[in-house]
Parts: structure tokens; C-alpha cells; sequence
């Protein structure tokens, strides 16, 4: 019914529902027959990756040598005092820089071959392979009866339950309503929208300290999002502006840039996670995707909605967007 993949497992091959419970201590490692193709496939491409480094390699190498070959067989008088000098230098660096660089190298794709050769010693081969999984797809697949008797066997012991009460201590009470707050990567830090205001906390093993207010918004905040990678944040508002926010040296959080391209309120907003794309969905039912370069810049509205925007998704790939709307409809939008 499915393969072992723990290395450490002395069972590890294609396995039925009745020696299930030898592998109870490492279920995640556990792969169903019909997943096996997609987990092949994932190491394939990791395979791909190393094979693009080397080729990287080569390619940095191509154009070290294509720089140096049309100075060979040439004559000196054909060129310059500079000129003979700069190639004089760059092969000496070469020279210089040659043992170093080379030995790792050469170290590195010896370490290479004998992984692959010991993979290739230890592989079984294609046809013992397909067999075995055959056999083993063919026995039933029953794998709830199966996960509760291995439960009883192995004695799991549930999860904790959790109860979570009010900290009053700790609680903030504000004069005007918040629809949005967002904490940063590390926790230390939250925001917290107040009507049009941006209140930024620091966060302290629950404790929250205002450190800062944010007035620049007009109309009340709605969307407030961190930056993945820094401490710069985003925020949207019903006064239909995006606000990019940068930290500076004193830890305080500046304008940068507003984004002025809807029409209508800002009701969602998300951003990749290489922090060079921010997508916004706003009252004027459209979706915008806005792009970083010396500034950010509308590069694409898409119109399809015929009401206002809801919520936006993006996919564990970064490559498609998924939204949803008033007018009852759910987009698939691909990169």
C-alpha cells in the first residue's frame, strides 16, 4: 500500500497493512502508493538543482576563458602597454587563486561521483522495482481500521488539550475600532489599525508597549501586512491608498511611498515572498499587482470581478493567485 523512505528504517522497502505497525515511530515517513510518482518527481528535481549549479559553474568558467583565448597567438605590438599589463594581471590572478579554487573543486566532484556510485551500487534494478511496488498496491487499502489498531497497539497518547483565558493585564483598550492588526516574523513587534491611525506595539512575552502612531491614512485602516524578509510593512485603507512603510536606523517607521491606483477601499492585500510583489484587491472590484523596482509601479489590473474584491490567496509556489468576490466567483489567476 505504499514505501518506507526513512533511512534508518530496517524495514525500509514497500510495505503492507500488516507490517504497518514496524514503522509506527516514523508514520510521516511513510509514502501511499498512488503519492510515489510525486515524490519521485521532487527528487528529481533536486537532482535538476545540483545539475544547474554545475552548469552554472561551467558557465562562469566559458566566460573566464572566452575573455583571455582572442589575446592567444596575438602580437604584442597590436596592442597597448595598459592592455598587455590587465591581461598580464588577470592570468597571474588566475595562477594565483588556481590551487585554491581548483583543489576545492576537484574535491568537490570526487565527493560527487562516489555518492552517485554508491547509489547506483545500492539501486535495485527498474524491473525488481516495478514488481514490488505491484505487489504491494494490490493489497487493500483500509487505512483508517488500520491507524486506530495501530493507535491501540502502540499506545499514541492524545494531544494536550488547550484552554486559553482573557490576560486583563495585558489587554489594550482602544477608543475607535481595529480592523487589522499583524504581528512581524520574529513576534517582537505588532500593529494594530485604530480607526485611520497604525498603532505599532512592542511585544514583550505578551506585554505591549506602544512605541509609535502612524497618522498618514485619511480614512479607516483595513490591511496591514509585513514584509517577509524586512521589518517594512504595508498597509491599506477605505481612503483607496496603499502606504508602503520602511524602518529606519532609529526603529522608526516612515512613509515610503503611497500607491495611488483604485478607485474604491482597499479590502485585502498580500505580498510574495521575495517582498518584490504586492497584490492588492480593492471596492472598485479590480486586482492590481504592483512590482518593485526604483519605485513601486502598477504592472497589471485584472477586471474580471464585477463587484468588490473579498479576499485574496496566494499558492505554496508563489505562482497563482485565488480570489474571491461579491459577484459569487472564485479566480484562478496564473503567473
Amino acid at each position: 500500500m505504499g514505501i518506507c523512505i526513512d533511512n534508518n528504517c530496517q524495514y525500509q522497502r514497500p510495505y503492507c497493512h500488516y507490517c504497518l505497525p514496524n514503522h509506527c515511530q516514523h508514520l510521516n515517513k511513510l509514502i501511499l502508493s498512488e503519492m510515489l510518482n510525486e515524490w519521485i518527481q521532487k527528487r528529481i528535481l533536486s537532482i535538476n538543482d545540483v545539475q544547474m549549479n554545475a552548469q552554472e559553474c561551467k558557465s562562469i568558467l566559458d566566460s573566464l576563458l572566452n575573455k583571455f583565448i582572442p589575446y592567444f597567438n596575438i602580437k604584442l605590438e597590436q596592442l597597448g602597454i595598459s592592455q598587455i599589463n590587465q591581461i598580464i594581471k588577470g592570468l597571474c590572478q588566475i595562477e594565483l587563486y588556481e590551487q585554491q579554487f581548483f583543489n576545492k573543486l576537484k574535491s568537490s566532484i570526487e565527493q560527487v561521483k562516489q555518492i552517485v556510485n554508491k547509489i547506483l551500487k545500492d539501486f535495485i534494478s527498474q524491473t525488481d522495482l516495478k514488481q514490488n511496488i505491484i505487489m504491494q498496491v494490490k493489497q487493500p487499502i483500509i487505512i483508517k481500521p488500520i491507524i486506530q489498531e495501530l493507535t491501540k497497539q502502540v499506545n499514541i497518547s492524545k494531544p494536550k488539550q488547550f484552554t486559553f483565558e482573557l490576560i486583563k493585564q495585558n489587554s489594550i483598550k482602544q477608543d475607535d475600532y481595529c480592523c487589522a492588526i499583524a504581528f512581524n516574523k520574529d513576534g517582537s513587534i505588532l500593529l494594530a489599525a485604530s480607526y485611520r491611525y497604525i498603532k505599532i506595539y512592542q511585544n514583550k512575552e505578551g506585554k505591549l508597549n506602544q512605541i509609535q502612531c502612524l497618522r498618514e491614512h485619511t480614512n479607516t485602516v483595513y490591511t496591514l501586512n509585513f514584509m517577509k524578509i524586512t521589518n517594512n510593512f504595508v498597509s491599506g485603507s477605505y481612503d483607496n491608498q496603499i502606504i508602503i512603510w520602511y524602518v529606519n536606523g532609529n526603529n522608526e517607521w516612515k512613509c515610503q511611498q503611497k500607491l495611488n491606483g483604485h478607485l474604491d477601499r482597499i479590502l485585502c492585500l498580500l505580498i510574495h515572498n521575495t517582498d518584490s510583489l504586492i497584490i492588492s484587491g480593492s471596492g472598485d472590484k479590480t486586482i492590481k499587482f504592483w512590482i518593485k523596482q526604483n519605485q513601486w509601479l502598477c504592472q497589471l489590473t485584472i477586471t474580471e470581478h464585477t463587484d468588490y474584491i473579498c479576499s485574496l490567496s496566494l499558492s505554496e509556489e508563489q505562482n497563482k493567485v485565488i480570489s474571491c468576490s461579491a459577484d459569487s466567483q472564485i479566480l484562478v489567476i496564473g503567473q
